[in-house]
């Protein structure tokens, strides 16, 4: 982990400055999961926060946000952070799935409810 401290010193931000793990913000450590996660913008600062809070919750979570924003790295750090770290984690790219399949895709469907429909 010194290591990994170490190479966060020397990254950088898009705006050039030091780029600022969440922890060191607020002088308040969220857990490993977190650590690997940096930035300084408030909004960031406050997706942590909610993430935190979900990982002690039991609840689903949907995260939504463009291509290459760290949606899956963000649900892994929940997930390790959760009650279920034991369980697998179920990531679907819903980008992949058309529209008129979506919800069946996530909550399933009832024999019959259309064409091809055979499981309960």
């Amino acid at each position: 982990m010194a290591g990994m401290s170490d190479q966060r010193k020397d990254k950088k931000n898009k705006t050039g400055g030091p780029a600022v793990a969440r922890k060191d913000l607020a002088g308040e450590k969220l857990g490993e999961a977190f650590d690997e996660l940096i930035g300084a913008n408030a909004a960031f600062r406050d997706a942590l926060m909610t993430a935190q809070r979900a990982a002690q919750s039991d609840i689903s979570v949907l995260i939504i946000g463009e291509s290459g924003t760290g949606k899956e790295i963000l649900a892994r750090a929940i997930h390790q952070r959760s009650s279920r770290r034991g369980k697998p984690l179920v990531d679907v790219n819903c980008a992949a799935i058309p529209d008129s399949l979506i919800e069946s895709e996530l909550f399933g469907y009832e024999r019959g409810a259309f064409t091809g429909a055979r499981a309960e």
